[in-house]
């Protein structure tokens, strides 16, 4: 499990709207696939988007979005699946065994804070544009 910080906007820092919870990613190696978990309300909330990876070179990789779920007190009440080739290139700095710095680059006219169900929306002329090409940054601390 990984406990993160980041400068990315919401729901990526851990917000939902005007709501702050508990950002957690939990990795499975093997299967080359993780979840990003968002709990809010001391976990009557959750929100959790899977994705797996292609790995490119030992510090790039390929990160495909498959789904996100959303349970209240336990029981899932939204899967939403992602169609097509829903992408992003993740590159990593390794710290140290316990904590890495993960840079994600931003899709081209992308809008700082789109997510994977906005992506692909124009936003040209909105406040938060970021060019292509640019990251937001996760720093990362095993628990």
């Amino acid at each position: 499990r990984v406990r993160h910080w980041t400068d990315a906007p919401p729901p990526s820092n851990g917000a939902l709207g005007p709501f702050v919870g508990e950002a957690i990613q939990s990795i499975d190696l093997r299967a080359r696939s993780y979840d990003n978990e968002l709990r809010l309300f001391g976990g009557a909330v959750e929100v959790v988007l899977r994705a797996t990876w292609e790995v490119d070179s030992d510090a790039q990789w390929t990160v495909l979005f498959q789904n996100v779920r959303v349970s209240l007190v336990g029981r899932q009440v939204l899967l939403k699946r992602f169609e097509g080739r829903n992408a992003r290139e993740w590159l990593m700095t390794r710290v140290a065994d316990d904590f890495r710095v993960v840079r994600a680059r931003v899709a081209a006219g992308a809008a700082l804070g789109q997510t994977p169900f906005t992506a692909g929306a124009a936003s040209e002329g909105r406040a938060g544009e970021v060019p292509a090409g640019e990251y937001v940054t996760f720093y990362m601390e095993r628990v």
